[in-house]
C-alpha cells in the first residue's frame, strides 16, 4: 500500500506539535509534498514549489489581465480588513463601540452570547464572518477577560456551519453546482444519473448536515453552562485570574494606538458600508435583475462569483472607509499614504500561512491524489447501511488533510452520487425521492467537509479566525480541537444510527431524531469532562 500521499500532512502535524512554529511546519509540508510528487528529485521539487506558489498568487491571471481570478479576491479582502482594523482603532471608533456596548453587557456570558448571535447574522459568507467577527468582538471580549482562544472557537464554530445551512449564502451556488455537475438534473437529459432539482435537493439536504447543527448547539451549550475543559480551560483560567488573554502580544495590532475622536455612529457607518458593499458585490457578480442583470435575488446569490465580489468589496472599503474618517477629521491626511502597507504588515502572517497552505493543498489534491487515496481505502470496504458513516469519515479526513471543504466536496460528489445511484439499478434513472439513503449520505459528505475544515491546521477559515482574533494560530487549532472532537464523534454516531431509527417516519423527522440523540451524547460528554476537571480545581469567578 502506497502511504506517501498521507506523509506531508503527518509531517505538518508532528512538526507543529514539536516546534509550535506554523510557518516552519507548513513549509516542510509543502516541500515534502512536492518532493514526493517529483519522485524525490530535488531540482523539479523546487520548480514544483515555485509553480504552486505562483498559481496560488494567480500569476497567470495577472499576466492575462484577469486580476480578480483565483485567490486574488480573498487576499485583497484580507488586506482590506487590515486597513479597516487600523482606521477603526486609530480613529477611536473601536473604543467608542466598546464603551457603548459595554454599558449594556453585564457579564462574560452576555458578551459570548452576543458573539454567537452576530456570527449567525453574518451568515452570507464564512470568510467574511471569520475575518470580521474577531475585529468586531475582540475589544469587548478583552474588556470582560474572555480569552482569545474562547473567542476564536465561538467565531470559527459559527462561520462555515452557519453559512452552509443558509440558502442565501455563498455556499449555495457551490453545492448546487456540485449536484448538477454530478448528474442530478431537473429533466431527463444526457448525463442525468438522478432526476431532481439541484436547488430543491440542496434545501432538502439541510436537515442532514448533522455537524452544523451539533457544533452550533454545542457552542451555545458551552456558553450558557459556562463550560471549561481541556486546553481551553487553561487559557480561560489565565484570562480570568491574571488578565492574560493569550493573544499575540507582540503583533502589529497590539501596538496600534487609539484616539477618542470617532463616535459610535462612525463605527456603525463603517461596518454598515462594509456589509452593504459585500452584498452589492455578490449581487452584481450574480447578475441580479435589480442591477440590470437577468437573475432574481435567490439565483444571483446562488451563481455569484465570490472571488470577484470579495475583490470589488475590498477595493471599495479600502478607499471609502479611510476617506470617510478623513472627511470627519478623525484621521490625518498623511496617514492615508501608509495604510495599504500597514494593512499588509498587519495581515502578513495570515497571508503567508494561506499562501503556503493553499500551495501545499493543491499539490496534495492534484499531484498526490490524497483525496482519492483516502476515499479508496475507506469506501471500498463498507456496506449499504454504513455508507453515510463511511462517507462522513472519508470527507472529514480529506478536509482535515487538505484544509479545503470545497475541494473535498469537489472530489467526493462525482464519486458518491454514482455510488448511491448504483444501489438502485433496477429503477432506470431514479427520482431523488426514490433514493432513501441519498440525503443522509450527501448530508454526511457535507458534514465531513465542514468538520474536517473546522479542525484542520491548514484550513483557510481556521487561519483567518486566528488572524481576526489576534490569536496564535496553533493555539487556536489546539484549543478548538478539544471542543470539536466530541461533536465529530457525535456526528458519526448520528449517521451510524440513522438507518435504524424511526423507520416509519418521514426522512426529515428521522434526521432530527438522529441529531437529538447525538446532541444528548455530545452534551453528556461535555458535562462529564467539565465535572471531572472542575472537581480538581478551585472555582473561578464568572463575573
Amino acid at each position: 500500500m502506497n502511504v506517501f500521499p498521507i506523509l506531508p500532512p503527518l509531517i505538518v502535524l508532528i512538526t507543529a506539535i514539536l516546534t509550535r512554529r506554523v510557518l516552519l511546519s507548513l513549509s516542510l509540508g509543502l516541500f515534502s509534498s512536492a518532493f514526493i510528487a517529483c519522485n524525490f528529485q530535488l531540482v523539479p521539487t523546487f520548480e514544483k514549489i515555485l509553480m504552486a506558489l505562483l498559481n496560488t498568487l494567480n500569476y497567470q491571471g495577472f499576466v492575462s489581465g484577469n486580476v480578480t481570478g483565483g485567490n486574488t479576491g480573498l487576499f485583497a479582502f484580507i488586506i482590506a480588513m487590515g486597513v479597516v482594523i487600523i482606521v477603526l482603532v486609530r480613529s477611536g471608533a473601536t473604543l467608542a463601540f466598546t464603551k457603548k456596548i459595554q454599558s449594556r453587557l453585564k457579564t462574560r456570558k452576555d458578551v459570548e452570547k452576543t458573539s454567537l448571535v452576530l456570527s449567525t447574522i453574518f451568515f452570507i459568507d464564512d470568510y467574511f464572518s471569520s475575518l470580521s467577527m474577531g475585529t468586531l468582538m475582540q475589544p469587548l471580549t478583552d474588556t470582560f477577560k474572555i480569552s482569545r482562544a474562547k473567542l476564536a472557537f465561538l467565531i470559527d464554530s459559527m462561520a462555515c456551519p452557519v453559512a452552509i445551512l443558509c440558502p442565501f449564502s455563498s455556499w449555495v451556488g457551490v453545492i448546487v453546482g456540485f449536484l448538477s455537475n454530478s448528474g442530478i438534473h431537473q429533466n431527463l437529459e444526457e448525463g442525468t444519473i438522478i432526476q431532481g432539482s439541484p436547488f430543491y435537493t440542496f434545501l432538502e439536504l439541510l436537515p442532514f448536515i448533522f455537524y452544523s447543527f451539533l457544533i452550533m448547539g454545542a457552542a451555545w451549550y458551552i456558553v450558557i453552562r459556562d463550560i471549561k475543559f481541556g486546553k481551553m480551560a487553561a487559557f480561560e483560567h489565565k484570562a480570568i485570574t491574571k488578565g492574560q488573554l493569550g493573544g499575540n502580544i507582540n503583533s502589529a495590532r497590539s501596538s496600534l494606538s487609539s484616539s477618542s475622536q470617532a463616535t459610535i455612529h462612525d463605527f456603525f457607518i463603517i461596518w454598515g458600508f462594509l456589509i452593504l458593499s459585500l452584498v452589492f458585490s455578490l449581487l452584481y457578480y450574480g447578475d441580479w435583475s435589480g442591477l440590470g442583470g437577468a437573475n432574481n435575488l435567490l439565483k444571483a446569490l446562488q451563481y455569484t462569483d465570490v472571488n470577484k465580489a470579495l475583490f470589488m468589496c475590498s477595493c471599495a472599503i479600502a478607499f471609502a472607509c479611510p476617506l470617510y474618517l478623513l472627511h470627519q477629521k478623525h484621521l490625518q491626511k498623511k496617514q492615508l499614504y501608509t495604510l495599504p502597507q500597514e494593512g499588509v504588515t498587519l495581515m502578513k502572517g495570515a497571508l503567508m500561512i494561506l499562501l503556503i497552505a493553499w500551495s501545499m493543498g493543491d499539490i496534495l489534491r492534484e499531484d498526490l491524489g490524497i483525496g482519492q487515496y483516502i476515499a479508496t481505502q475507506i469506501l471500498n470496504h463498507v456496506s449499504y447501511e454504513t455508507l453515510p458513516l463511511a462517507v462522513f469519515i472519508t470527507a472529514t479526513m480529506i478536509a482535515f488533510a487538505t484544509g479545503s471543504s470545497w475541494g473535498t466536496a469537489a472530489l467526493l460528489f462525482p464519486m458518491i452520487i454514482p455510488t448511491i445511484a448504483a444501489q438502485y439499478q433496477g429503477l432506470g434513472t431514479p427520482s431523488i425521492e426514490d433514493l432513501t439513503l441519498f440525503f443522509p449520505t450527501i448530508g454526511a459528505l457535507l458534514s465531513g467537509c465542514v468538520a474536517g475544515d473546522h479542525i484542520s491546521p491548514i484550513s483557510d477559515t481556521t487561519i483567518m479566525t486566528a488572524t481576526s482574533t489576534d490569536m496564535p494560530h496553533l493555539d487556536h487549532v489546539r484549543t478548538q480541537f478539544g471542543y470539536a472532537f466530541p461533536v465529530i464523534i457525535g456526528t458519526g454516531f448520528g449517521f451510524l444510527l440513522f438507518p435504524y431509527i424511526m423507520l416509519e417516519a418521514p426522512l426529515y423527522l428521522r434526521a432530527f431524531g438522529s441529531i437529538a440523540v447525538s446532541y444528548v451524547f455530545v452534551v453528556t460528554y461535555i458535562e462529564l469532562r467539565n465535572f471531572l476537571e472542575t472537581s480538581k480545581k478551585p472555582q473561578v469567578s464568572k463575573a
